[in-house]
């Protein structure tokens, strides 16, 4: 059962819902009602939790601002758009989803076969007609067995004998119990199924018709379907996902092909490798780690929640039982992850050439590279993150990132360097802003690793050397670039999380089973 007290919603200046209150009981269809903005969509959402409102809520009793794993744990959600990934399959789609619930995958084949898709298992959800992907959609809503069942125009673009199997199945349903709930501009066919309909007009209820066919108290869920939820397999997708990135991919190759440049160069000239020393191999392979991995870990934070968000996916996942923390954290493990794999195989034929030419026991020395590479990249991923959560589209994201990323790498140093040349500023304040680098942090790092010669440290690196030895400086340093890795993202989190209602008030609703009203003591 779910119960709603004087709900209140806003979008700036525009009122989506205005102090609703109403009452959806177990063991009936209810179909929710009302022209486009009228506030429907806005209303499932404040049942899961996916949005914020002034108000009570409470879906099995439980408050969905507070327990929102927990409710969506018990309830199947179908969003107006299906939400799909259109690069995966119908057989991946439903697999994704199953391990995200922790759902047994032998329920999967019977669910598809029910929906009309067992002959469509192989096909990418991009290639499905709408009214297939309806049917995925739904599929996917069903797939834990749910007590509680929300569709947000679960018929758009259903044929007439696609809308009487939609309505038949929501039928069984409500008699088996659950508590079913559908926002809809449906046919005769639903119309006809739904034992009550209630009618929204800007946020509010103007009609109310039909009686609860049900018993006199009120059906409870249980803990049917109520199993936590795993960011494993978001983890998963994201390295699955990497392997098609194309930043990703040209950044592999990209340090391939200079990487073996750079170490061909050396083994020609009369000075050999000798990576120990900071010469033109070095300059080359450090300049590749400060320059590309930060572009393209950057590029790739600044597009994983923009990208889900633009491309319609970002609701359905976070309708299902996982927190925004998790789904931020499966983000960014698994772009650090690919990013780290990326370059370990992009620095493989250069590594090779240098293990082949000046012996297996410089590769101590040579496995630096992508080690800062790895460093500077979850630094600047953070930082993509953080843009990622607070941009408006896919297209801002990017651009901030691009931006950012000139800003650290080229920006910085000049206004920098210009400001010593003005002002003359202490070797301190020098220091500091090296630190607040994570760009430059790594570059003195590779230095002071490699040849801590007082001169290719700069006067911030020398001076950090000079105070607190080389072993503590290598200590700042890591700090410095492991406070970028994680700073941004706790922003980030901060920055994607639910705001908290201003007045919670607690409440006990009591049902008046003759009518949708609510009794509030």
């Amino acid at each position: 059962m779910i119960q709603i007290h004087e709900v209140s919603k806003r979008y700036g200046n525009r009122e989506a819902l205005a102090a609703l209150s109403l009452q959806i009981n177990a063991g009936e269809v209810t179909l929710l009602l009302g022209a486009n903005g009228a506030g429907k969509s806005t209303l499932l959402r404040c049942l899961l939790g996916i949005t914020d409102f002034e108000g009570t809520v409470r879906v099995d009793g439980l408050d969905p601002l507070v327990a929102g794993r927990t409710v969506r744990a018990l309830v199947g959600y179908m969003p107006q758009t299906c939400g799909l990934h259109p690069d995966l399959s119908v057989e991946q789609t439903i697999h994704l989803y199953a391990d995200i619930r922790q759902v047994a995958r032998d329920r999967c084949a019977p669910l598809l076969k029910d929906a009309g898709l067992d002959d469509h298992v192989n096909v990418n959800v991009a290639d499905l007609s709408g009214g297939l992907r309806q049917r995925l959609g739904f599929a996917l809503a069903l797939l834990a067995d749910p007590r509680i069942l929300i569709l947000d125009e679960p018929t758009s673009s259903l044929d007439a004998a696609s809308r009487d199997w939609l309505a038949a199945t929501l039928r069984t349903l409500a008699a088996d119990g659950c508590t079913v709930l559908v926002s809809t501009h449906a046919g005769q066919e639903l119309l006809a199924a739904g034992d009550r309909r209630l009618v929204l007009e800007d946020g509010r209820l103007v009609s109310d018709t039909g009686e609860w066919s049900g018993a006199s108290e009120p059906a409870t869920t249980g803990s049917r379907g109520a199993a936590p939820g795993s960011v494993r397999p978001l983890i998963r997708k994201e390295l699955s996902d990497a392997l098609g990135n194309r930043w990703l991919m040209s950044y592999a190759v990209a340090l391939a092909v200079l990487g073996v440049a750079a170490a061909s160069t050396s083994v020609q000239s009369s000075s050999g490798l000798a990576l120990q020393a900071f010469g033109r191999t070095t300059a080359t392979l450090m300049n590749l780690c400060l320059l590309l991995s930060p572009l393209v870990a950057v590029l790739m934070g600044a597009s994983s929640i923009a990208g889900e968000r633009e491309r319609g996916t970002l609701e359905h996942l976070l309708a299902q039982p996982i927190t925004r923390s998790g789904l931020l954290l499966a983000k960014h493990t698994g772009l650090l992850l690919s990013l780290t794999l990326a370059t370990t195989v992009g620095f493989v034929p250069a590594g090779v050439l240098v293990a082949w030419n000046a012996g297996p026991g410089v590769l101590g020395h040579y496995l630096l590279f992508p080690a800062i590479a790895a460093l500077v990249g979850a630094a600047m991923a953070a930082v993509g993150l953080l843009v990622s959560v607070s941009s408006r589209s896919a297209a801002q994201s990017q651009g901030a990132g691009i931006s950012l990323w000139f800003a650290f790498v080229l920006l910085y140093d000049l206004i920098l360097m210009g400001s010593l040349a003005v002002n003359g500023m202490s070797v301190e304040f020098l220091s500091a802003a090296l630190l607040a680098n994570p760009v430059d942090a790594a570059r003195v790092l590779g230095v002071l690793s490699l040849e801590p010669d007082l001169y290719l440290l700069g006067p911030a690196g020398a001076y950090l050397a000079a105070q607190f030895s080389r072993g503590g400086a290598t200590a700042l340093l890591l700090g410095a670039l492991a406070f970028w890795a994680t700073a941004p993202f706790v922003l980030a989190v901060v920055r994607f999380r639910l705001r908290t209602p201003r007045v919670r008030r607690s409440v006990r609703v009591q049902p008046i089973v003759s009518s949708g009203e609510v009794k509030v003591s």
